[in-house]
């Protein structure tokens, strides 16, 4: 006797509920959504102690009625914040700059590299530092 099987029967054994399929979801978009573009923001430790100063800032800022020393205060968390954007900012600049460098493509891309340079200062062999376009193509 032939017996004719159902190939969806394993689905009815196990009734798939509303958690289960929301699991299996993030499961396969975790999977098929790494295409480096929508990379999770990764924050580092500098990102986060950015963000805490950048938190005090903004809280003072509203604060009305303030003394001289929370007006000062301010002034400083503002000053710090920028030097530490500014320098988070330089350093990845340096790692797009490394990888390019590394990957063997051409001094000029990543000199030039989009809609901003990303080099705007190089340390030459003796340690004085060169801005000059030339000057860095010649370090390369």
């Amino acid at each position: 006797m032939i017996e004719i099987s159902n190939r969806f029967n394993a689905l009815e054994e196990h009734k798939p509920t509303i958690e289960t399929f929301h699991k299996i979801m993030e499961e396969e978009a975790e999977r098929f959504g790494k295409n480096g573009k929508n990379k999770p923001n990764e924050k580092l430790e500098e990102d986060m102690e950015i963000e805490r100063l950048n938190e005090n800032r903004k809280t003072l800022k509203k604060k009305e009625g303030k003394t001289t020393a929370e007006k000062i205060e301010y002034t400083e968390l503002n000053k710090l914040v920028k030097k530490k954007r500014r320098a988070r900012k330089r350093r990845k600049r340096k790692e797009e700059v490394e990888k390019i460098i590394e990957n063997g493509r051409s001094p000029k891309e990543a000199y030039k590299g989009g809609a901003r340079k990303k080099i705007s200062c190089m340390i030459k062999a003796n340690g004085e530092s060169a801005t000059d376009r030339d000057e860095i193509i010649t370090i390369f």
